[in-house]
C-alpha cells in the first residue's frame, strides 16, 4: 500500500514529466518507420538463415520464435493493454507501471513450465543444443513481458520516437548476432534463438532506463490482473492469428513446408507496422465515454482498411519478383502462398484498429469471444485446406479467417459492416492520421 499511496505532488511531477515527453514524442509514423527498419533487418536475416539452415532449419527456428512470441502474450495476461488504458485516462504513471513490473517478475515460473511442456510436445526430435536454447529463451520471457508493457506506456504517453527506437534496438541486436554467427560459419537454430533472446534483453534494459518505476503495490497489482483477464483471450487470440499458424505448420506441413510458409507470413507481416502506428495514433481518442458514440471505432477501421488496400499490390508484386532472388529458387513455391496472405492485409489492419478500440472501451469479453472464434476458424481452415492443397491451401485458410474476423469486429463496433468499409474520401485523412505529430 505504501507504494500506491504516494503524495499528490509526486504524482503531479510524474504526470508533468510524461506530458513534457509526449510534446516531443514525434509523429505516429515514427512507429511505422521504426518497425520497417526492424522488418528490413529481419528480412535481411531471413535469406541468411534460409541459405545457412535450409527450409527445414528455417522452419524449426521460425516455430521456436513463434512459440516464444505467443508465450509472451499468454503470460502477459492482457496487462500491457491495461496499463495503456489506465495511463491514457490520466492515472499516475509510476504506480501503474510499477504494478506491471511486479507482474512481469511473477511470470518466471509459469514461463519455465510452459517451455518444458512445449519442448516435449513440439521439439522432441530437435538436436539438444537447439532445445536448450529454446528453454533458456522461454525462461527469459518475463523480460519480454516487461518491455511489452513499456511499449504500451510509450503509446499512452505519445512517446512515439522512443517506441520506434525500442523496437529497432531489439531487431538490430538480433540482426547483429545472426550476421556475426553467419560470418563465422557458426549459425545454427540455437544461434537464431539466442540472437532473438539477446535482442529482448537489450530492449528490456533500455525500457527500464527510460521508464523507471520500481514495483507497485499488491492492491493495484490485483486490480490490473483482474482487468487483464478480460483482455488476455483477445490478445492471445490476436497473436495466435499471426503466429499460431507458424507453430502448427511444422507438424502439419513438415520442416520444408513450414519454412516456405514462414517466408509468406514474414512478407505479409510487412503490414503490421501500419496497423500498430494507425491504432496508436488514434488510441487516445478511443478512450472515454464520448468515444463510445462518436463513430471513432468505425472510422479507425475504415482508415485501417484504406491504408491496407494501398499496400496489397506493392506487396504482391514484391513477392513475385523478390522471393526467388532474395531467398533462392528453393523458396519459389512460397510465392503463391505469400500473395494469398497479402490479399488479407486490408482486413488485418482494419481488424487490429477495431480491436484496439474495443479494448480501449473495455469491451474485452466480446473481443475475446470474437478472437477465439477467429482462431478456431483459422486452425480449421489451415489444417483442412493445408492437407488438401499444402502451403497454398494453408495460406488460403488463414486469409479466410482474417476476413471473417474483420466482419465480426465491424459488426460489434458499428452494427453494419458497410460502415467500416472505406470510401475514397477516407484515404487522405488516413494518411494524415498516420503522419501527423
Amino acid at each position: 500500500m505504501g507504494t500506491l499511496l504516494r503524495s499528490r505532488d509526486d504524482s503531479d511531477s510524474i504526470e508533468l514529466m510524461a506530458s513534457a515527453l509526449a510534446k516531443d514524442g514525434g509523429s505516429p509514423s515514427l512507429i511505422a518507420i521504426g518497425r520497417y527498419i526492424s522488418i528490413t533487418m529481419s528480412l535481411l536475416t531471413v535469406p541468411i538463415i534460409a541459405r545457412a539452415l535450409g527450409p527445414d532449419g528455417r522452419g524449426v527456428s521460425a516455430t521456436m520464435i513463434a512459440v516464444i512470441t505467443i508465450a509472451t502474450v499468454f503470460l502477459g495476461l492482457g496487462v500491457p493493454l491495461v496499463l495503456r488504458r489506465r495511463i491514457a485516462v490520466g492515472e499516475p504513471l509510476r504506480p501503474v507501471l510499477g504494478s506491471g513490473r511486479a507482474f512481469a517478475a511473477i511470470t518466471l515460473l509459469p514461463a519455465i513450465a510452459l517451455g518444458l511442456g512445449t519442448d516435449a510436445v513440439l521439439f522432441s526430435g530437435v538436436p539438444l543444443t537447439d532445445r536448450i536454447a529454446f528453454l533458456i529463451a522461454m525462461a527469459m520471457t518475463p523480460l519480454s513481458v516487461s518491455w511489452a508493457q513499456d511499449v504500451s506506456v510509450l503509446v499512452a504517453t505519445r512517446q512515439f520516437r522512443r517506441m520506434g527506437i525500442l523496437g529497432v534496438l531489439q531487431s538490430a541486436t538480433m540482426f547483429a548476432g545472426i550476421v556475426l554467427l553467419w560470418l563465422t560459419s557458426s549459425l545454427t537454430v540455437a544461434g537464431v534463438v539466442y540472437a532473438s533472446t539477446l535482442g529482448n534483453l537489450v530492449a528490456f534494459t533500455v525500457g527500464i532506463c527510460w521508464l523507471r518505476s520500481g514495483f507497485g503495490g499488491f492492491q493495484l497489482l490485483r486490480l490490473v490482473i483482474r482487468e487483464g483477464w478480460t483482455l488476455i483471450g483477445a490478445q492471445l487470440a490476436d497473436v495466435g492469428t499471426r503466429r499460431l499458424d507458424q507453430v502448427i505448420a511444422l507438424p502439419l506441413l513438415g520442416p520444408v513446408g513450414a519454412g516456405l510458409y514462414s517466408v509468406a507470413a514474414t512478407i505479409s507481416g510487412l503490414s503490421t507496422p501500419i496497423a500498430h502506428a494507425t491504432a496508436a495514433a488514434m488510441f487516445n481518442g478511443m478512450t472515454g465515454d464520448t468515444a463510445a458514440t462518436d463513430g471513432s471505432g468505425a472510422r479507425s477501421m475504415r482508415y485501417g482498411f484504406a491504408l491496407g488496400t494501398l499496400l496489397v499490390i506493392p506487396l504482391a508484386v514484391a513477392s513475385y519478383v523478390g522471393i526467388p532472388i532474395v531467398f533462392g529458387e528453393d523458396f519459389s513455391d512460397a510465392i503463391l502462398p505469400t500473395v494469398m496472405l497479402c490479399l488479407a492485409v486490408p482486413a488485418t489492419i482494419s481488424t487490429y484498429c477495431g480491436a484496439t478500440w474495443m479494448a480501449a472501451q473495455k469491451r474485452g469479453l466480446r473481443l475475446t469471444i470474437i478472437q477465439v472464434v477467429t482462431l478456431g476458424i483459422l486452425v480449421v481452415g489451415f489444417v483442412v485446406l493445408g492437407l488438401m492443397y499444402s502451403v497454398t491451401g494453408a495460406a488460403l485458410g488463414v486469409s479466410i479467417a482474417l476476413f471473417v474476423s474483420n466482419g465480426m469486429v465491424a459488426h460489434a463496433i458499428a452494427g453494419r459492416v458497410s460502415d467500416t468499409l472505406p470510401r475514397p474520401r477516407d484515404v487522405f485523412p488516413a494518411i494524415k492520421t498516420l503522419i501527423r505529430s
